[in-house]
């Protein structure tokens, strides 16, 4: 699908006026019983689904119905969006988003409650896609504006069910358990082993890019050994390694922030540095 058919579809999805006032649990067991089809990304083709955007190290892929985005309204067992993450060569359904087109001034509805984390995109897919967090609050006055809201009703979400990042995903791609907590470096570092080099390289930009790709390389390298151990004995991660994990991912910050600024390194880690010079 080409991103700018996309992005017009997106933009004219007809507006959610009314709000829904349904138990969300039950929201979300309508939900994940309508997407149980799903789970054969053959069936999310037959029905229309069709990927957009590249797969991201914390998000995976966005696969999106055109006609349930035109068609408008709210319905849990609709949602416009599917998520799936590749793990060893197979397509896993993660879970749903809902999209909604807003007018100026006007807040997103609140069908699962105030907890619900929308965020909102107002640009280009592919650009959208490039920021260095997206929890960003869905509160633009003026312009275009769909506010999307993220549901991981089949995999863990150690941030929230509502949460727009999901950073047990490297760690799922990897083919190991999710740890019951984790630092959010420890995650980052394993996404580099998972193929999430090529992200962080064009989130710094192609100025610095090459400056800084041995230092990603490295930190893929421990991670990809810290993972490789883990599977063989069929395992989790230990605390003593994720903690290594994190450290080294602290210590790339760091050597990104000499190479090519403190900007480079924030972009990488959630738009802040993460690291003591």
């Amino acid at each position: 699908m080409k991103t700018g058919f996309l992005l017009a579809v997106l933009l004219t999805a007809p507006r959610l006026d009314a709000q829904i006032g349904s138990d969300t649990s039950d929201l979300l067991n309508r939900a994940r019983a309508a997407t149980q089809q799903f789970t054969d990304r053959k069936a999310a083709i037959a029905a229309g689904y069709r990927r957009a955007g590249r797969d991201l190290p914390s998000m995976g892929e966005h696969w999106i119905n055109p006609r349930i985005l035109m068609d408008g309204g709210f319905d849990p067992a609709k949602p416009a969006v599917l998520t799936y993450l590749p793990v060893d060569g197979r397509a896993v359904l993660t879970g749903v988003v809902y999209a909604v087109s807003l007018a100026p001034g006007e807040s997103p509805p609140l069908p699962f409650g105030p907890d619900a984390k929308w965020h909102e995109h107002n640009g280009a897919i592919d650009d959208e896609a490039l920021l260095p967090e997206h929890e960003t609050t869905a509160s633009a006055a003026t312009g275009t504006r769909v506010a999307f809201l993220h549901a991981w009703l089949r995999i863990p979400a150690p941030y929230g069910l509502f949460s727009a990042e999901n950073w047990a995903i490297p760690f799922i791609r990897a083919g190991v358990s999710v740890p019951h907590a984790f630092p959010n470096g420890a995650a980052r570092a394993v996404s580099l082993a998972g193929g999430g080099k090529e992200f962080f390289l064009d989130l710094i930009g192609s100025a610095a890019a090459p400056r800084i790709s041995a230092v990603l390389d490295d930190c893929s390298s421990v991670a990809a050994k810290i993972v490789a151990a883990a599977r063989s004995s069929k395992r989790e991660l230990t605390q003593d390694e994720l903690s290594q994990l994190d450290l080294e991912w602290t210590a790339t910050l760091r050597r990104i922030s000499e190479l090519a600024g403190d900007d480079a390194a924030a972009r990488i880690n959630g738009g802040a540095a993460g690291h003591h010079h």
